[in-house]
């Protein structure tokens, strides 16, 4: 009876929470520390500031989306074994995509950002790459963390961008800062795991 288990029952579940929450907790930090730093940096006001909010939901929708994406094409560690944990992850990538889609849309019509098309563009040419250099497995982990963080720590340039209305030097340098603290925190953490494997 395997396809009758309630979708509902698998949210209260460590394996049901791993086909619709991203595992990797330091990349939420790699997402949302450059998201309050852009805004902190640029100071925005007024209407600028639901702007940012848009932009966050859309920034959490898009990296909420890759896990189910994963997991649906049964490239993650964790696949699914029933309908209910299939249903689970198609519910997931509609809702993520939904709220990406929508909220993006809204800042495109509001906002006219169409600078975030080209940002977007930057982090998803990142993503790609990562995953190109996961295919090479454990010697190439490091790297493809440090790409990936690339276009996690982008959303600093984002707001910075939907704050004051232009990219700028400001912007990158922002986006460079959060990078690098990014890169220094996944190269402590995976030099730590090397020297316990002793690899």
């Amino acid at each position: 009876m395997a396809c009758a288990t309630p979708i509902g029952h698998l949210l209260t579940y460590p394996r049901g929470r791993s086909f619709f929450l991203p595992r990797e907790h330091g990349a939420w930090g790699i997402l949302l520390v450059p998201l309050v730093t852009g805004a902190a940096v640029a100071r925005p006001h007024g209407e600028r500031v639901i702007w940012i909010l848009l932009f966050a939901a859309t920034a959490l929708g898009l990296f909420c989306l890759r896990t189910p994406v994963e997991a649906g094409l049964e490239i993650s560690p964790l696949g699914p074994q029933v309908d209910a944990e299939r249903r689970l992850i198609h519910y997931s990538i509609y809702i993520y995509a939904s709220v990406a889609g929508l909220t993006l849309a809204v800042l495109m019509l509001w906002a006219h950002a169409y600078g975030l098309l080209l940002l977007g563009a930057v982090a998803a040419l990142a993503f790609v790459l990562q995953a190109v250099l996961k295919q090479f497995g454990r010697k190439t982990r490091m790297n493809a963390q440090l790409t990936g963080a690339i276009a996690l720590s982008s959303t600093s340039a984002g707001v910075y961008y939907l704050a004051t209305g232009h990219f700028g030097a400001t912007a990158a340098v922002v986006w460079l800062a959060n990078w690098l603290f990014a890169a220094n925190q996944i190269h402590f953490v995976q030099t730590g795991y090397n020297l316990r494997i002793g690899y």
